[in-house]
């Protein structure tokens, strides 16, 4: 870890650097701390990401319809609360069944 890094006090979102809640770790040889409240809430968010990809059976042929009427992605993806691989997966469906 630089010295300008072991100096700081708090994360980049304000969370103070204590020994309950830091991670540490080595990369590639190297020391390193990470905020273990900010490595929480990415992995929670990561969750949520993979979880929302996840659609049933009739959803997902919902969702191959509107690609095949012309749907634009950002529409969809709000609707179906979808990510962008979901997406493409259901593209790849609506042009194989065209």
């Amino acid at each position: 870890m630089s010295a300008t890094n072991a100096a700081k006090k708090a994360c980049k979102n304000g969370h103070v650097f204590t020994p309950e809640n830091t991670y540490t770790s080595t990369s590639r040889g190297s020391p390193m701390r990470q905020c273990r409240q900010c490595r929480r809430e990415r992995s929670r968010t990561a969750q949520r990401r993979h979880r929302s990809a996840v659609l049933d059976a009739k959803a997902f042929a919902r969702l191959v319809d509107a690609i095949r009427d012309g749907v634009p992605e950002s529409d969809l993806a709000g609707r179906f609360n979808i990510n962008h691989e979901t997406f493409l997966i259901a593209a790849r469906a609506a042009k194989a069944a065209a």
